[in-house]
């Protein structure tokens, strides 16, 4: 894999939203895509980007996920949802994602929304359903922490 672009499906808040591009920042990721209508304000968003507030003015909104995937080799969409939970296809761990991307050029890893994450319909337009394994009890996690443990499994 040679570039990664985050997409990001109507991320609900401006402090996650600043907090991911703090983390995109960090492990070096530039091309970040947002699929929402929604306002955020900006000043919260870069209060919490901190020193990565610039990436603000790059990010790319688009108003549908096929503008968003437009482009990439291989599409990875995460879930809170096992396999076993009627996701469309078998998930992957994010652990084994490196082996998986590794001979592709672009890859889009796609993140949901915080309450909901990605629709079945969202779900169906990438390649590859990957999960954090956690808790049966308390799966999903901060939307924030799992694009920090993604960006650290694929880019460290």
């Amino acid at each position: 894999m040679n570039r990664l672009r985050l997409v990001l499906v109507d991320t609900e808040g401006s402090i996650n939203l600043g907090m991911i591009l703090r983390l995109a920042a960090n492990f070096s990721v530039k091309e970040i895509y947002i699929v929402s209508s929604r306002q955020y304000d900006q000043e919260e968003v870069k209060k919490y980007a901190v020193r990565a507030d610039y990436l603000y003015d790059s990010l790319i909104r688009v108003s549908s996920i096929d503008d968003a995937l437009a482009g990439c080799d291989i599409k990875v969409c995460t879930t809170a949802k096992s396999s076993e939970e009627d996701v469309l296809r078998s998930t992957v761990s994010s652990a084994k994602l490196p082996e998986l991307l590794s001979g592709y050029g672009s890859v889009c890893l796609v993140f949901g929304r915080e309450s909901t994450g990605l629709t079945r319909e969202e779900l169906s337009k990438c390649d590859i359903a990957s999960t954090i394994p956690t808790s049966s009890e308390y799966p999903s996690l901060n939307l924030t922490n799992a694009v920090a443990i993604y960006l650290y499994e694929l880019l460290s």
